[in-house]
């Protein structure tokens, strides 16, 4: 289901940053959530019970709702970053990038629920870690810097679907560094060290 919600998503995005924004509608929304059904099936064999394909296209009809100005300021989306270090290279696909008069967000969307706590969050804090990755590889790659970074949760239909990071280049920095003692820790087969909770295990990049 998640991948039905993000291709529609991406449909939208992309249609805005052709700039036919204004010609998007529910209909048409609609019409591109069927045929990215149909690709999945053609191409997975997979089926959605009908309860399902209704919460999916619903989760997707309210994020239009609700993100209606936001969207104008799609840059990007699907994004594939990379860049080649002296170690190692980082690479990764953002789902939205904003820009908004110069000040460049990341959006990355989350089909599951917002946890009620999302600052205690072993999954969240994993998130981050990977936004801030992200953020860096945009910031070398278009030289702009990222001001926030999100994390959008699609099932989130009453309340407020955000979890928001302010950017600090000093979070970002120590992420990076953190990567790069983890590969030439890789490197010299050193694999003393353990997950600091069980989600970084099975979440494991």
């Amino acid at each position: 289901m998640g991948t039905l919600i993000h291709a529609t998503l991406e449909d939208l995005n992309r249609f805005t940053i052709a700039g036919r924004y204004d010609e998007i509608t529910e209909e048409l929304i609609k019409k591109w959530f069927a045929l990215n059904y149909a690709k999945m099936q053609e191409s997975t064999g997979l089926m959605l019970s009908e309860e399902r394909r209704k919460s999916a296209l619903g989760q997707v009809l309210n994020y239009f709702d609700k993100r209606k100005e936001h969207i104008r300021k799609v840059w990007k989306a699907e994004e594939k970053v990379e860049l080649v270090l002296p170690e190692y290279i980082l690479q990764g696909v953002i789902d939205l990038i904003e820009d908004d008069d110069g000040k460049i967000e990341i959006v990355d969307y989350k089909t599951g629920r917002k946890p009620d706590s999302p600052e205690k969050s072993a999954q969240v804090e994993h998130y981050r870690k990977q936004l801030e990755i992200y953020a860096y590889l945009i910031s070398e790659r278009y030289k702009k810097n990222v001001s926030r970074m999100h994390l959008y949760y699609t099932n989130e239909a009453e309340g407020n679907p955000l979890v928001t990071f302010e950017y600090s280049k000093n979070c970002v920095d120590k992420e990076i560094e953190d990567v790069s003692q983890t590969v030439r820790k890789i490197e010299g087969k050193r694999f003393d060290a353990k997950a600091e909770n069980d989600y970084s295990c099975r979440y494991c990049d």
